[in-house]
C-alpha cells in the first residue's frame, strides 16, 4: 500500500508536471522528443509500481488462498516460450494469512528464477500438506544449481529472509530424477 500510495503518487505528480511543461513551453524538436520519452518512462514506472503492488499483496490471494494462488501463478507462465509448468497439491486448504503470502512469494521467486536462469523446459511446483506443516517444492530440468557463473542476488536474499520469517528450512540440490535443480522449503 505504501509503495502504491507514496511512490505511485510521486510518479503521477511528475507525469502531470511533465505534461504541463510540454503544453506551456515552446521547445525545439529534440526537447519535445525528450519530454515525450520522459512521459513514456513515467507511464512505464507508474505501471511497474501498480504491478509490483499487486504482486506483493494480490487482492484475490486472501480470498482464494495459497493453493489456488499457486495454481494461478503456474497457469500464468505455463506454455510461455518453451516452458511447461505443472502444479500439484495433495490437499486444498484455504490458507490465506501473512505466512501463506510469504510462502507464495517464495514460490513466485523460485519459479521466476527458473524461468530467467535455469534454461529449463519443465518446472514442477508442489505443495504437500502433512501433520508437521507444509512443504513447497520447485523442481526444474535446467542446468542445475552448480551452473557456472551463478551468483545469488536479490531474489535469493528475499527468499532467505522469508524463510527466516517463517521459521522454515530450505534445501537446494540437484533434481533426483534428472538434470536440474530441486528446492524444498519446509514450513512448520
Amino acid at each position: 500500500a505504501d509503495l502504491h500510495d507514496s511512490l505511485g503518487s510521486l510518479l503521477w505528480g511528475a507525469k502531470v508536471n511533465a505534461a504541463f511543461i510540454y503544453r506551456s513551453t515552446q521547445f525545439g524538436d529534440a526537447a519535445k522528443e525528450s519530454l515525450t520519452e520522459l512521459s513514456e518512462i513515467l507511464d512505464q514506472s507508474i505501471e511497474s509500481v501498480r504491478r509490483i503492488s499487486r504482486e506483493l499483496s494480490p487482492h484475490s490471494f486472501f480470498h482464494v488462498g495459497l493453493s489456488q494462488a499457486l495454481l494461478n501463478l503456474c497457469g500464468r507462465f505455463n506454455g510461455k516460450g518453451d516452458v511447461q509448468i505443472n502444479y500439484r497439491s495433495n490437499e486444498d486448504h484455504l490458507w490465506c494469512n501473512q505466512r501463506a503470502l510469504h510462502t507464495y512469494h517464495i514460490a513466485e521467486e523460485l519459479v521466476t528464477n527458473c524461468l530467467r536462469h535455469s534454461q529449463a523446459t519443465q518446472i514442477r511446483v508442489a505443495l504437500t500438506w502433512n501433520h508437521q506443516g507444509v512443504r513447497l517444492e520447485v523442481v526444474d530440468n535446467g542446468i542445475g544449481p552448480g551452473a557456472e557463473g551463478f551468483k545469488p542476488g536479490m531474489g535469493w536474499w528475499s527468499i532467505r529472509q522469508r524463510v527466516h520469517f517463517l521459521e522454515a528450512t530450505i534445501e537446494v540440490g540437484s533434481n533426483s530424477s534428472g538434470p536440474g535443480t530441486k528446492v524444498s522449503v519446509n514450513i512448520p
